[in-house]
């Protein structure tokens, strides 16, 4: 699932948790590359919703069910 939202004021400040070794910022051509080279976790799930949402193909967020409300 790909997520898309604006900015809509201040600057955002991304930390990096200690646990991830390093963040990157890919294009989709690099994406498709890494899943040819096996290099992809999730195989396919990170490569088609990019696609899809290229494409024009969005769906609204309400969407994405919490199962984890108290």
């Amino acid at each position: 699932m790909v997520y898309g939202g604006r900015i809509i004021e201040g600057t955002p400040h991304i930390k990096k948790p200690k646990e991830i070794e390093q963040i990157i910022y890919p294009k989709l051509s690099e994406v498709r590359e890494m899943y040819r080279e096996g290099k992809i976790r999730s195989n396919l799930a990170n490569v088609t919703p990019l696609e899809k949402y290229l494409a024009g193909i969005a769906f609204p967020l309400n969407i994405v069910d919490c199962f984890f409300v108290r």
